[in-house]
């Protein structure tokens, strides 16, 4: 059986020889792509938390640094969510910030066009 999303955890980089991936919705801005805005009585940066992609979890970039303001970063980005091909059943998160381009493309082994 498939894992869940509700059932994956961050995944900080790790190594494995498998490469498989999924794409799960986008959160721009703190608001899941997919969901939109559930609650107008709270800001656009945690609508994500409510959607039934990502209620109840502290989403952040995996790339980027621990002491980040992780919340800043979410409302000023769009986090692109997928399952890590190297340990499938946990998430990898990018901001798409320059720096976590980088180590996300160095990390997978993807070489820009």
């Amino acid at each position: 059986m498939a894992t869940e999303l509700k059932d994956m955890k961050l995944s900080r980089p790790g190594e494995s020889s498998e490469l498989y991936s999924r794409n799960f919705p986008r959160i721009l801005g703190g608001v899941c792509e997919e969901c939109g805005v559930i609650d107008n009585n709270y800001p656009g940066q945690v609508q994500y938390k409510f959607c039934k992609h990502y209620k109840g979890r502290e989403m952040k970039c995996t790339f980027c640094k621990e002491s980040a303001d992780h919340d800043d970063i979410i409302r000023m980005s769009t986090l692109l969510v997928k399952e890590d091909p190297y340990a499938p059943g946990n998430l990898v998160t990018l901001c798409g910030s320059y720096e976590c381009t980088k180590k996300f493309e160095l990390k997978y082994h993807i070489t820009p066009k």
